[in-house]
């Protein structure tokens, strides 16, 4: 099994055509063609990592998005984030996800200040489907 690094564009390149071929005719995981699939896989994914990263999405632009993925309305949002001015004010980025996170707003008596009062809890969409709470979704 001759595998060399994947260093520049030019092996990268040449490793995802011949992992192309591995994909059409997957083969089995305990043979020398499936240990060199594996290989080459790994490979690619170290360089496509440090080459091409895939950056976090914005939390409201995510939250945006999985809002109209899902058919979801603001006042679906209430559940998870908190009163509906809240959640608008949350969208409009006056106000973080957390209280924490809102610089306009110091820590109340009895509260932590940085955790929220009661946990995110998952949004339920119209298709039965769940997302994890908006600091994910």
């Amino acid at each position: 099994m001759n595998i060399r690094p994947v260093r520049t564009e030019v092996d990268y390149q040449n490793a995802l055509r011949e992992l192309e071929a591995y994909f059409e005719n997957e083969p089995a995981l305990d043979s020398e063609e499936g240990d060199r699939f594996e290989i080459l896989a790994t490979l690619v994914e170290a360089y496509e990592a440090k080459h091409y990263p895939i950056e976090l999405p914005d939390p409201i632009e995510a939250i945006r998005f999985r809002m109209e993925q899902g058919g979801l309305t603001v006042k679906d949002l209430v559940p998870s984030i908190g009163q509906l001015n809240r959640v608008y004010e949350v969208l409009n980025r006056k106000r973080g996800l957390d209280p924490g996170d809102d610089p306009q707003s110091a820590p109340q008596p009895g509260h932590s200040g940085g955790k929220p009062d009661r946990p995110l809890r998952s949004i339920p969409l119209r298709n039965e489907v769940y997302v994890a709470g908006c600091r994910a979704c």
